[in-house]
This record gives structure tokens, sequence and C-alpha cells, in this order.
């Protein structure tokens, strides 16, 4: 999957301060908070609510996963099939605005770097 939620608790979060000065967007540890509320990083687990719609966006993902680890089978009320992994066309995206695969190869332009480093990748 992809994390890619632009609303996700950052600084303080996932970051430790001081404030770099310009938007951080979806750092790496930033989805921990969406699976275990108030996860900041820290030993005081005081991170901020999320936004309603963030919200929403983690109810999803905590029922992809518990089905995932229940049965095998990553699925989740009103949300898309989450497809098997074949490519990098069929990786799941997680953002506020919506949820479904998407091709990450294209957004990420893998084509582009493995034309660069073709022993590498």
């Amino acid at each position: 999957f992809e994390f890619a939620d632009p609303h996700a608790p950052v600084l303080g979060v996932g970051i430790a301060p001081p404030d770099p000065g310009f938007e951080l967007g979806a750092v790496h540890s930033a989805a921990l908070n969406y699976f275990f509320p108030k996860y900041s990083n820290t030993s005081r687990i005081n991170a901020p609510d999320l936004p309603a719609a963030s919200q929403t966006l983690a109810s999803t993902m905590v029922a992809h996963l518990a089905s995932f680890a229940r049965d095998g089978k990553p699925t989740a009320p009103n949300a898309p099939q989450w497809p098997g992994y074949t490519d990098p066309a069929s990786v799941m995206l997680w953002q506020s605005s919506g949820v479904g695969p998407y091709d990450a190869g294209a957004h990420h332009r893998c084509e582009f770097w493995r034309g660069l480093y073709p022993d590498a990748l």
C-alpha cells in the first residue's frame, strides 16, 4: 500500500520538531497514527485527534488490516477490492479523498529510473 493522506498529523507525531518550514506530506511513520490512535512516536502517546476525513480513512485502514490478519484477504466495508500485488500498477492508495488501487509505477516514474539504473532496478 501507499499512504498519502495530506491531512496526516506529522510534526510532533512522526517527525520531531523543529518545524522545517515547508509542507512535509504523509511521511513514512504517519500511517501508524491511523492504526494506533494517539500514537505520537513518543512515550507520551499524545498525538492529536485525526480530522474527520482522516478518521474515516483510519477506520478503512484498520478494517483492511484486521480482515487480512483474520483470513488473509484485506477487505473493508464500502472500499474497493484490494488486488493482489502483481506489479506497480496494483498498489492500494490510501488517502482521505478516497481509497483504491492505482499505478504507483507510473506515478513515481519507475520506468524513467529503471532506464537510468537498469542494474539496480
